[in-house]
């Protein structure tokens, strides 16, 4: 594959969803629970568990869905589901970072969306 070995590879050049094994879909299914309890997590700790973060449970459980399922669809486009996890390589650990990377920044942008442009601002005189 040349020197861009760790780049996007073409749609034809995916693993087929029908070559999908057992396994693969238990890989996927764990990084959507655990995708799912680091979500959150982090708005357990971005609100600091109080009522703030009671109040925004609601909208969390509304937005949740989407964003596993946007999980699952990066993880299988970074090819996390179909790699072989008896070892980690370098390639392995750059694949985690990427997929780590496009979910925070979802995340973020989510947050703007949702919960910063509707929270108060503190304007100092």
């Amino acid at each position: 594959m040349g020197p861009a070995r760790f780049a996007l590879l073409p749609v034809s050049d995916m693993m087929r969803l029908s070559n999908l094994t057992l396994r693969n879909a238990l890989i996927a299914t764990h990084d959507a629970l655990a995708t799912a309890l680091a979500v959150f997590a982090s708005f357990y700790l971005r609100f600091e568990g109080g009522e703030y973060f009671f109040d925004r449970v609601p909208l969390l459980l509304r937005i949740l869905p989407y964003f596993i399922a946007f999980s699952v669809v990066v993880c299988y486009v970074f090819k996390l589901t179909i790699t072989k996890w008896r070892f980690i390589s370098l390639p392995d650990a750059l694949n985690i970072l990427r997929v780590s990377t496009v979910l925070a920044v979802a995340l973020l942008v989510l947050d703007y969306i949702f919960v910063a442009s509707n929270s108060p601002r503190c304007v100092s005189s």
